[in-house]
């Protein structure tokens, strides 16, 4: 994977619905944000996105929807602009399915988790013990792996990923961007 050429910005329309990013958060612009402290904060990040990605730097962006996930997809536009096009978007369910599917060492795995950055939208705890333990084992590999992701959640990360991931995050320096604060990821208190 890695940088190859930048897409236009009139590409992302089609690269977001391959990606089957819901139209309102495809369509949002951060130009629109009215927020100084998030456009201060994150502004830098968009501009160095390449620092971003070669770092492999980890943020849990947890915000009220849908603006967590726009600011979220966000850091996918830029990516892909910046011209690291093997970057997708995958929310917790498609990877329980695809889980489900015995993925293990096949395409969709590989193409996922080895990503030059994912964003996982809608992270929340998990109701069903299936899709807590296969996104939770997911995240940990791809942590591991140190591939650069992007959560984008309503809720605490302490709810909505298991203790042991987000202690790894905080080793890994994993940082959490709310709307009027940013902090690193702390180690659960267990």
């Amino acid at each position: 994977m890695g940088k190859g050429e930048g897409v236009k910005k009139r590409e992302l329309k089609n690269l977001l619905s391959a990606n089957s990013v819901p139209q309102l958060i495809a369509e949002w612009e951060f130009s629109s944000l009215e927020n100084a402290y998030l456009k201060k904060k994150l502004t830098p990040i968009f501009n160095q996105i390449d620092d971003c990605i070669v770092d492999r730097k980890f943020y849990f962006i947890h915000m009220k929807a849908p603006l967590g996930s726009q600011i979220a997809v966000t850091f996918l536009k830029a990516a892909w602009i910046s011209g690291f096009i093997h970057s997708y978007y995958v929310t917790p369910e498609y990877i329980a399915q695809k889980r489900a599917e015995t993925w293990k060492n096949g395409s969709t795995y590989e193409k996922i988790m080895f990503a030059d950055l994912l964003v996982i939208d809608n992270v929340v705890a998990q109701s069903d013990d299936f899709r807590r333990k296969a996104l939770n084992e997911f995240v940990e590999q791809r942590v591991l792996n140190k591939r650069c992701t992007i959560f984008s959640s309503t809720s605490k990360i302490g709810s909505a990923l298991a203790p042991n991931v987000v202690a790894l995050l905080s080793r890994v320096g994993g940082k959490v961007i709310e709307e009027n604060t940013s902090s690193k990821i702390k180690e659960p208190n267990v």
